[in-house]
C-alpha cells in the first residue's frame, strides 16, 4: 500500500498540480501552494496540538518533494523521498511509541 500510495500522491500532487500551477505562477509558489494543499489533504481529528504538528510535518515534506520534483522534473525523484519519509514514520510509531 505504501507504494501505491505515494506514488498516486506523487502523480496527483506533484505531477499533476504542481506542474499545471507552475505554469501561471512561479514554482517557487506553486510548491508552497500545492503543500498546504497536501498537509490539509491528511488531516484526521485528535488532540489538536498533535494534529497541527502532523500537519505542520507533512506541509515541510511535501515542499521537499515538491522542490526535489521542481529540479529533476522526474516523479520518481519525489516519489523516493515520499517512499523514504513514509518509511521513517512507520519506524518511529513502531518502535519509540
Amino acid at each position: 500500500m505504501i507504494l501505491f500510495g505515494t506514488f498516486a500522491e506523487e502523480i496527483v500532487y506533484r505531477g499533476f498540480f504542481q506542474e499545471r500551477i507552475s505554469w501561471f505562477i512561479k514554482p517557487s509558489y506553486a510548491i508552497v501552494l500545492v503543500s498546504i494543499v497536501f498537509g490539509m489533504m491528511h488531516y484526521s481529528s485528535g488532540y489538536i496540538p498533535i494534529v497541527v504538528y502532523d500537519i505542520g510535518t507533512i506541509f515541510i515534506d511535501s515542499i521537499i518533494f515538491g522542490i526535489i520534483f521542481n529540479r529533476t522534473k522526474n516523479i520518481f525523484a519525489s516519489w523516493i523521498g515520499h517512499i523514504l519519509a513514509d518509511l521513517v514514520g512507520i519506524v518511529l510509531l513502531l518502535f519509540y511509541i
